[in-house]
């Protein structure tokens, strides 16, 4: 019950860390951590249930625009990770 939260914690915690990562570093950031969120995500080209029972794909992309069963492209997928990186800059 309660490791949905905690999964959802530890991915924003993640998010806070990258983007004081990426505003100390400028441009060069953003490759920074892209590598990183690849790195400890890694990439499902299939949606999934995560450890908090969220649908999530890709490189741990969640959201309600996700289609069951279908295969996200390696294409897709740098496309959702580039919009996550953006949102996670806004933050």
């Amino acid at each position: 019950m309660g490791g949905g939260n905690r999964n959802t914690n530890s991915k924003r915690g993640i998010m806070k860390i990258l983007k004081k990562i990426l505003m100390a570093m400028g441009g060069s950031a953003v490759l920074l951590a892209s590598t990183m969120v690849t790195y400890f995500e890694g990439l499902r080209h299939k949606p999934y249930k995560d450890g908090g029972d969220v649908l999530t794909v890709c490189y741990g992309h969640t959201g309600k625009a996700i289609i069951p069963g279908k295969h996200y492209t390696d294409e897709e997928c740098q496309a959702l990770l580039e919009r996550d990186l953006k949102a996670a800059m806004a933050i």
